[in-house]
């Protein structure tokens, strides 16, 4: 089942996925490129955050409890549930 996302939302969860991304694959290089002794606390932190960012544009609508006709969501906001009922 997809479910769409209001312009702003998507354009949201896209830039916290991307965000993640280059963070998830900078980072480690990064860290690599500073050596071991400069290197290792921004490779930690940029890995984390980017994890952290990763759960954070995944988890912005979340199905919660599907059945035969119909579907639980949880993260959508109460303007958006008034403009689709």
């Amino acid at each position: 089942m997809k479910v769409a996302l209001c312009p702003r939302h998507a354009s949201r969860r896209l830039a916290l996925l991307v965000l993640a991304a280059l963070l998830l694959l900078g980072s480690i290089p990064l860290g690599i490129a500073l050596g071991m002794r400069y290197g290792l606390i921004p490779a930690v932190l940029g890995t984390l955050a980017g994890l952290v960012l990763l759960i954070v544009g995944k988890a912005s609508l979340r199905a919660v409890k599907f059945t035969e006709t119909e579907a639980t969501f949880t993260g959508l906001g109460e303007g958006f549930l008034r403009q689709v009922k």
